[in-house]
């Protein structure tokens, strides 16, 4: 080995037997070297049992220890033995050996960002693909990885290595000892180098292609099993639904029409959509935009989709992958964090911020998302903050990622972005986006709700007092920007009346700050004693009340509001009167910084005027108003608009004909007409739009088995929660592989964790909003294991093959009672004479529970039982709608032995 330790132990878990549910062996098998030489190897056995079993393992904790004795530890992860003793054991021989514990896992963390590595063997076949083989001096998993993972490391042009052993010398010393010690490694020549994606492609779609027309021929031929298709794609099969997509599409583009698609999961969608946008881009040098809702659609349409698109058609693009602000890594927060680590960081935290300092020097995009989830705490000190940015004139801005991506956007031919940036420029008239000839929005179900989250204005403590941020000095011994821009005036001036007048500007501005973040301080003492009187702050998630007209909490906030209001115009006019008084033409770069700064600020102060002023009309029903309290008190009142399709038709419909809008869940029962009201793609003619429903190229009969226990009792009943306990308990017992239970209810999820009691040791469970990706991330490492979630696993969830086989849905997903937007857009159904359940509550609930069956088959090979245990299915009148929405025949089941003849399905019994 080239990396030298003295004394080291290596310890690799590997299970031998699993003898139910409750209880699995497993060896521990431990390998003593003596100056990287082996010199003895020992086993023990472990069982893993249910609660405090685990300690029967003590004997063998002794031994384990003493074998260690004084020398360096090396595991995947030190905290795997938790299954096998108990944690406050491990928690002490943690802290008292740090500085001799080195894991594999959080060497992972720091230097290969954003891949997920269940054990040593799926991590040494990453090492091999970038370190040279080496001599078999071991059969010892961990002493190999140590080996190939240290000269991988060496080999890395990093700049922060430094940095990070600094950082992390206090809370992990092991790591720090660990990095020293690669100044000896002797690092081999290899001609694959590790490096990370890039966001932006260079291209030029007039170089080749030019055989490849606008036509349905090329499409045909494209996607022919005798085609491009074939040659470029392993194993490729013709999919007749794709194909038919394509065709279908090409017509649209060449008509000017507005294209509504819904292709069943297997359809090939994105290649469908991609080869006629690609070659209409050919034909008229046309630009095309595609929006996603989930990063990792995002990720998979840009890294892979649009690369193969683009050998399809025999030419290339120039184009970009682009996302919101917050997205990318700023140099500068990002320097300024590392300066204060060890006060603004615990010891994890301070991994985090070490692997950021990695990461980015191995980041060509600066994309956040590669990091693999930061915590808010880390990615708060680290991101794209509008507020903060000092733009050109930051040290920083020639190696900016954000302003780099930003550059790309104007020179690139297909962008790839998301509904929430799509919607935001559409807005601000930032025009980012450009002018684009096609526009393709995919996951076109979450258009309403992003579209609405768009145009929902929120007023709490740190959304009204953010406002003045841009207006701070980020150097406590230098003006702030109003100052600033003052005396840039009085500078650039003799006129003593201009002056004083600019003077007087700066110093009403100043004041009229100061009254505003007065008015905002009463405003939310307010609002905190209504809050408090009430007893309204809930545990788990956040609570929504609406605010209707006559609720007293208006009565109480709306003079106060009104006192607010007041004060932003006056502040809107003093600072644009201030301005007036700067000639653009005659300013420096940095003073142009500086003033637009100032107009940030106004643009701001003008938006939350017209927040105010909605809030203030509470007769108005074209606007739903609440207070929404989250569990840790913090309140914010909020307005949404009750309809957006008026909004779409001004902003994209009328704008732009070639539109394609596509998903798996569109239709209910085959029908776009729930869609197109909710879209407003009601208000485009008939003669300029047109529909299409493509199957699923997967065979649900033979992959599926959909069951639904009505032998339950209803969710409405009281026996419900007991029954539905009981009822996965059962189940738990019987089923040994990922199981995916989706809740409608955070409260419904907690009772039911604490029905069963800690009987199942790998019962994953969503806490809150924040932590869908950590329990998500748990579930594939740990199988067979099984998930609670609510809201987020629903849809985006991409789970294929063994990593789900058994999903069950415990409730039909309509609306949460009393949730503000969907009770006043139900009211707005009402007062059209129609009926506020068939017409709406319904239809979003048929297409939610599409999005949840659509988790369980991700590929033609996958098998799985979907099992509802809410009877209402198929005992209800309203049920019928459900099924004949899903692409599988129910079964229904009377007993607990014909939903165990279901399962057994999936051992080919």
């Amino acid at each position: 080995m080239s990396i030298q330790y003295s004394d080291l132990v290596t310890a690799s878990l590997k299970r031998s037997v699993e003898l139910g549910v409750r209880m699995e062996v497993y060896t521990l098998t431990c390998t003593v070297y003596h100056h990287m030489t082996a010199k003895e190897k020992r086993s023990f056995t472990l069982t893993r049992l249910t609660g405090r079993d685990s300690v029967k393992n003590r004997p063998q904790w002794d031994k384990f220890t003493e074998l260690v004795g004084d020398g360096s530890l090396v595991m995947f992860s030190f905290w795997e033995l938790e299954e096998f003793w108990p944690t406050d054991i491990l928690e002490t021989y943690h802290t008292n050996n740090r500085r001799r514990l080195l894991e594999i896992s959080e060497i992972v963390r720091l230097f290969i960002p954003g891949k997920t590595f269940r054990n040593l063997t799926e991590l040494l076949e990453f090492l091999s693909i970038y370190v040279p083989a080496g001599d078999s001096f071991t059969d010892d998993p961990a002493a190999i990885v140590l080996r190939d993972l240290s000269t991988f490391v060496a080999s890395l042009e990093l700049k922060s290595k430094q940095d990070v052993a600094m950082l992390l010398s206090m809370e992990m010393p092991a790591v720090t000892e660990w990095l020293g010690k690669l100044s000896r490694v002797a690092v081999r020549r290899t001609d694959e180098i590790y490096r990370l994606p890039d966001n932006i492609r260079t291209g030029d779609r007039d170089a080749g292609g030019q055989s490849i027309d606008f036509s349905d021929k090329s499409v045909v031929s494209i996607f022919s099993q005798e085609g491009r298709a074939a040659e470029i794609i392993p194993g490729y099969e013709r999919r007749p639904e794709q194909v038919k997509f394509a065709r279908q599409f090409l017509r649209a583009l060449s008509s000017d029409e507005c294209f509504l698609a819904e292709a069943g999961t297997g359809t090939g969608k994105s290649l469908a959509y991609l080869i006629p946008s690609l070659l209409y881009s050919l034909q008229h040098l046309a630009g095309v935009v595609v929006s996603t809702h989930t990063r990792n659609l995002q990720n998979q349409l840009y890294y892979k989709d649009l690369v193969q698109a683009e050998k399809l058609t025999n030419t290339s693009f120039s184009s970009l992958l682009l996302k919101g602000r917050s997205n990318y890594l700023c140099l500068l927060k990002m320097h300024i964090a590392r300066a204060n680590a060890s006060r603004l960081f615990d010891s994890r935290q301070l991994l985090e911020m070490a692997s950021v300092l990695i990461w980015k020097d191995l980041s060509q995009s600066g994309d956040l998302s590669e990091l693999g989830g930061l915590s808010r705490e880390v990615k708060r000190e680290v991101d794209c903050d509008a507020g903060f940015c000092p733009g050109p004139m930051c040290a920083h801005y020639r190696d900016c990622f954000f302003f780099r991506a930003r550059k790309a956007a104007a020179k690139s031919d297909v962008i790839v972005t998301n509904h929430a940036l799509f919607f935001s420029d559409l807005l601000s008239e930032s025009e980012i986006l450009g002018k684009p000839s096609v526009i393709v929005f995919d996951e076109a179900h979450q258009i309403e709700r992003v579209a609405t989250d768009s145009l929902t204005g929120e007023l709490s403590r740190s959304t009204l007092s953010s406002i003045f941020d841009p207006l701070e000095s980020r150097d406590p011994a230098m003006p702030d920007r109003l100052q600033t821009v003052t005396g840039m005036i009085v500078r650039a001036t003799d006129d003593e009346t201009a002056v004083k007048t600019a003077q007087k500007a700066g110093s009403d501005c100043s004041a009229l700050i100061a009254e505003a973040h007065s008015a905002i301080n009463s405003l939310f003492i307010t609002i905190d004693k209504y809050v408090a009187d009430y007893r309204l702050i809930p545990s788990g998630y956040s609570r929504r009340d609406r605010l209707v007209a006559q609720h007293p909490l208006l009565d109480k906030i709306i003079p106060i509001l009104s006192e607010l209001h007041d004060v932003f115009r006056n502040l809107e006019q003093t600072m644009t009167r201030l301005l007036q008084q700067l000639d653009p033409s005659e300013l420096e770069t940095d003073e142009v910084v500086e003033a637009e700064s100032i107009q940030n600020v106004i643009a701001s102060v003008r938006g939350f005027c017209a927040h105010i002023d909605n809030l203030r009309e509470r007769e108005d029903d074209k606007w739903v108003r609440w207070l929404e309290v989250t569990p840790s008190g913090w309140c914010s009142v909020k307005i949404a608009p009750v309809e957006i399709g008026e909004m779409l038709n001004k902003l994209v419909y009328e704008k732009y004909q070639r539109l394609l809008l596509t998903s798996a869940t569109m239709t209910v029962e085959r029908s776009f007409e729930y869609i197109e009201e909710r879209l407003g793609l009601d208000r485009i003619p008939s003669e300029a739009k047109r529909t299409a429903v493509f199957g699923s190229s997967y065979d649900f009969r033979s992959q599926v088995r959909f069951v639904c226990s009505a032998y339950l009792p209803s969710p409405r009943s009281d026996y419900y929660q007991k029954k539905l306990s009981g009822f996965l308990r059962t189940l738990f017992r019987k089923v040994e592989t990922n199981t995916l239970v989706l809740f409608t209810s955070y409260q419904t999820l907690q009772q039911t964790v604490r029905d069963l009691a800690g009987q199942f040791p790998k019962l994953l469970v969503q806490e809150g909003a924040d932590s869908a990706d950590k329990a998500l991330h748990d579930f594939v490492q740990l199988r067979p294991a099984i998930l609670f979630g609510t809201e987020s696993f629903w849809q985006g969830v991409d789970l294929p093959g063994k990593l789900l086989e058994v999903l069950v849905i415990t409730r039909l997903p309509f609306s949460v009672p009393g949730d503000p937007i969907d009770s006043a857009r139900m009211e707005l159904v009402e007062k059209k004479g129609a009926n506020s359940f068939v017409s709406y509550s319904l239809p979003s609930a048929v297409l939610r529970f599409k999005q949840g069956f659509g988790r369980l088959i991700r590929s033609s090979t996958d098998q799985g039982v979907i099992i509802v245990t809410d009877n209402r299915l198929v005992k209800s009148s309203f049920g019928q709608v459900f099924l004949n929405s899903v692409p599988s025949e129910i079964e229904i089941a009377s007993s607990w032995e014909e939903v165990e003849n279901a399962v057994d399905f999936l051992q080919g019994t």
